[in-house]
């Protein structure tokens, strides 16, 4: 899942998007209990970005996905939100097969 993580990050950092005009934010038991509840998603992997975390939640069954960055005063924001969400196989290098 850590690759996944990364890829999805970098492809965050790395793209030009229209700016988000406003993020929705919360208690993270809130956004949470939304995301789980509304959306049937569940977390996938997490990692942190100096003193904040980031988590990416999916419903593997519908493909939606979302990405919360999380902060040490209980506050979480959602960043994005998308569809079509895909479980991706590691590729190993050399292996044509």
């Amino acid at each position: 899942m850590t690759c996944l993580a990364s890829a999805v990050l970098f492809l965050m950092l790395n793209t030009t998007a229209p700016p988000v005009p406003t993020a929705t934010c919360g208690l993270y038991v809130s956004m949470a209990m939304s995301l789980s509840v509304k959306y049937g998603e569940e977390p996938v992997g997490r990692g942190m970005i100096g003193s904040r975390g980031l988590e990416i939640w999916t419903n593997v069954e519908t493909g939606s996905w979302s990405i919360l960055e999380r902060y040490s005063n209980g506050v979480a924001c959602l960043v994005r939100s998308g569809q079509n969400w895909e479980i991706l196989e590691p590729e190993i290098p050399g292996d044509d097969t």
